[in-house]
């Protein structure tokens, strides 16, 4: 068991919509960030290095498993307190901490702490920690009643998530069905944040699009890496245009619309 701490805290209290490189997503994911606030959108769905399926499939997985993980917690919980009820209060005993048999096998003592300060600290961590348990399940409750995979899927994406990731192409195409679902983009006169600075690209590469924007930059990461100070293997040039001719007599095609 690993029990979390203070800095953990969930800040986020509506959903943000991230309409990015799966780059800026993966480093959405390895922040503070739980896992089941995140979905990703469109195709790339199963690309990201996280080892996670944030697909809204892979996310409704993930949300019935971690149920069943909870309430195996809850059980143990119960033991501990020599609980037999199904519902239990969680109460605080000033002269001493009911939950020692619960937190026995943390990775180390909860109660290291020298003074009075720490010791407080270490036990609101642990009530902290029990209160999660108990949000974490009453998240899934949705899916327990839902028991179209349709459903769940709607619902995660327009009630559970936090952060959407979305490709610009893919926003595009399922606009009607998003706003079908109350699922709102930006809209006129609702703050939101662009963000001004690019690293899908080295610098010389990215001016051939960043004039589209009104102050794009670089991330200082482009400019220090190494991988974008050498050169492309088998270019001349950072970029260059490449004549591919037409094969068995057919020009381009793509295997569906707006597919790059």
């Amino acid at each position: 068991m690993v029990v979390g701490n203070e800095s953990t805290v969930e800040f986020i209290e509506h959903p943000t919509i991230m309409i990015t490189t799966l780059t800026m997503f993966n480093i959405s994911s390895s922040r503070d960030v739980a896992s089941r606030y995140l979905l990703r959108l469109g195709q790339g769905e199963q690309e990201l290095a996280t080892g996670i399926d944030f697909s809204r499939e892979g996310q409704v997985n993930s949300m019935l498993v971690r149920r069943l993980e909870l309430l195996s917690e809850v059980e143990k919980l119960a033991r501990s307190l020599r609980l037999t009820e199904d519902v239990i209060k969680l109460t605080f005993i000033k002269d001493r901490f009911p939950f020692k048999e619960f937190f026995s096998n943390t990775p180390q003592s909860v109660f290291t702490g020298r003074s009075f300060e720490e010791v407080i600290r270490a036990a609101k961590r642990c009530f902290y920690h029990l209160e999660n348990i108990f949000q974490e399940i009453e998240e899934c409750r949705a899916f327990e009643l839902l028991k179209s995979t349709t459903d769940r899927a709607n619902y995660l994406m327009t009630k559970q998530t936090k952060i959407v990731a979305i490709t610009c192409t893919y926003a595009a195409l399922k606009r009607k069905d998003f706003l079908r679902l109350d699922f709102k983009f930006v809209r006129l006169g609702i703050p939101y944040i662009e963000m001004n600075a690019q690293g899908r690209a080295r610098p010389s590469i990215a001016r051939l699009y960043n004039w589209r924007y009104s102050d794009l930059g670089d991330l200082s990461y482009m400019n220090e890496a190494a991988i974008f100070r050498g050169a492309n293997a088998g270019f001349s040039y950072d970029y260059q245009l490449v004549d591919v001719p037409d094969y068995n007599g057919r020009g381009e095609s793509v295997p569906s619309p707006w597919f790059y």
